[in-house]
């Protein structure tokens, strides 16, 4: 079986959920992702949109066959690994925050955590890693 028929029948988000009758959540989120065709499409008729489309349109980071999943999401995690635990944290905080705000206050927001993240050893460590041209080693836990 080739990639695509493996990969081709995966959905995003809730697909058929107007065949059982329900109300579509997250419609907000899918419309912010998608264009308001796919979403109307998805949304009115259950369309399925398959793993292949929505890398396509840039959607989802990768589209890899099955056997390379595991693979594709362990040299993905050792990347986020890497980094600093505290330095992950406010980055989280700051990619589920600025969303919903205006460009000034997102803004602001930012540099508030880039301050507090200044006052953390890991942040330190980074700075003379760079400079020393070495892999950081980051003692900070969260």
């Amino acid at each position: 079986m080739s990639w695509w028929e493996q990969v081709k029948g995966f959905i995003l988000l809730w697909g058929p959920v107007i065949f059982m009758g329900l109300i579509v959540f997250f419609l907000w989120r899918t419309m912010r992702l998608m264009p308001l065709s796919l979403t109307r499409k998805m949304v009115l008729s259950g369309y399925r949109v398959p793993a292949a489309e929505l890398y396509r349109r840039g959607i989802i980071e990768d589209c890899v066959p099955l056997e390379q999943l595991m693979p594709t999401a362990m040299k993905l995690a050792n990347e986020i690994a890497k980094k600093s635990p505290m330095a992950l944290k406010l980055a989280k905080r700051a990619i589920n925050t600025v969303e919903t705000m205006s460009l000034k206050d997102g803004y602001r927001f930012e540099q508030n955590l880039t301050v507090e993240m200044t006052q953390h050893e890991d942040s330190k460590e980074a700075m003379r890693a760079f400079i020393e041209k070495r892999e950081a080693v980051f003692k900070d836990v969260i």
